[in-house]
């Protein structure tokens, strides 16, 4: 892929003040809403920038019937990643970090993003831990390549870019498994905001834990993991509709 070239004139960034971090989202966190409903998270600053000398890989493993892969990055000299770059206090990037698996489903790399307005700024990016790889990358949900692609959208990536990303595959799925990704995911990030961003992290490790087990043993279990969320999930959409029919006080 051929991207607009970065600008000629870069303003390097001094060294970053110990209460500022900087993170590379390119994945769902693009979005603006998926990112500002996720735990509450406090972002002071968003600028769109470019990673060259990296790939956007789906190659972290999930859970295959839910979402059968997440982003990463992964080293390619002849490759460039666009996303956006996020600044937080290390308090909010802590919050961040807990509600994308607290440890156990990335690691954290640093990398030099060339922003869409000239400055070459240090930050952190998530990488698939190497034991959670897959061998070669599996296309993501529908649902989750749609939010990349929105966010990439709403935020103004390269028109390029945007366009390579629609032309991405995706994994097909049946209507209930939509459903149930949906209202799963939504629900994560419901009791995220509600001040327990590792609420996700436990409940996706006990999912996978369940997922390597014997078919006779995965259904009971995973049915009595997932009903009790999945209720509360739909409660809470309950009372979403009735509160924006009832309209403001």
């Amino acid at each position: 892929m051929n991207f607009p070239a970065l600008a000629e004139t870069e303003t390097p960034q001094p060294d970053c003040p110990e209460d500022v971090v900087w993170n590379f989202a390119f994945g769902s966190n693009l979005h603006p809403e998926k990112r500002e409903g996720r735990a509450n998270l406090c972002i002071d600053e968003v600028v769109p920038g470019c990673l060259p000398g990296w790939r956007l890989a789906f190659n972290l493993k999930s859970i295959r019937w839910l979402e059968p892969s997440m982003a990463g990055i992964e080293p390619d000299p002849d490759a460039v990643v666009h996303g956006v770059l996020l600044r937080f206090s290390p308090e909010e990037f802590r919050k961040l970090v807990q509600s994308e698996g607290d440890g156990h489903s990335y690691e954290l790399v640093q990398v030099e993003v060339q922003a869409y307005d000239g400055r070459s700024i240090q930050a952190r990016a998530f990488r698939a831990l190497p034991h959670r790889k897959y061998p070669e990358d599996v296309p993501p949900s529908l649902r989750y390549l749609t939010l990349i692609r929105e966010g990439a959208r709403r935020s103004q990536l390269s028109a390029e870019y945007v366009e390579w990303l629609d032309g991405l595959p995706h994994t097909e799925k049946s209507f209930f498994l939509c459903w149930v990704s949906r209202t799963l995911m939504a629900t994560v990030m419901w009791i995220g905001r509600l001040g327990y961003p590792q609420f996700g992290a436990y409940l996706f490790r006990t999912l996978r834990w369940i997922d390597h087990r014997p078919r006779w043993v995965r259904v009971p279990l995973n049915f009595a993991c997932l009903t009790p969320v999945l209720s509360l999930g739909v409660v809470h959409g309950l009372l979403l509709m009735l509160r924006r029919r009832k309209g403001p006080c």
